[in-house]
């Protein structure tokens, strides 16, 4: 299963992170060894960047601190929110009035319709309804535009 063609069928963009998530979550739940046994037996948060990235990732030589301070920061942000793994089929809430996207190549939170060019593949991206999506596929115009 490739997640742009399902992420097509389900009319979302294939770089929404919920679209994403559920990606991710379909793989765990469906193939053992990719490590959801090993992630819901991790008790810290390196535990599970650990997991994750041995069991799922397999990146090999891995950048581990930093990938512990994304987690961390993640965990922070989301921890308390009610989240829960999503339904089979995935499906998403939408986003709150004012939602923002995080960016990680300007390092902050960007405003609704911001478009950013990524330091990691230099495609551009929109922010919508709190989501990134590719910046080709969003008829609304960029309330910022933010080049490498």
């Amino acid at each position: 299963m490739e997640c742009s063609c399902v992420a097509s069928q389900h009319g979302t963009s294939r770089w929404a992170l919920q679209t994403q998530l559920d990606f991710i979550w379909f793989e765990l739940t469906n193939v053992s060894a990719y490590g959801l046994a090993q992630l819901e037996a991790a008790t810290t948060i390196s535990g599970a960047t650990y997991a994750f990235q041995k069991y799922y990732e397999i990146c090999g030589a891995c950048a581990q601190s930093q990938r512990i301070a994304y987690a961390q920061s993640v965990y922070n942000d989301y921890h308390g929110h009610g989240t829960t793994p999503p339904p089979s089929g995935g499906g998403t809430d939408p986003a709150p009035a004012g939602a923002t996207c995080y960016s990680g190549t300007l390092g902050k939170d960007m405003q609704e319709n911001a478009c950013v060019q990524s330091k990691y593949d230099n495609a551009w991206y929109q922010c919508d309804n709190g989501e990134w999506v590719d910046r080709w596929s969003d008829p609304t115009a960029c309330d910022g535009v933010y080049p490498l």
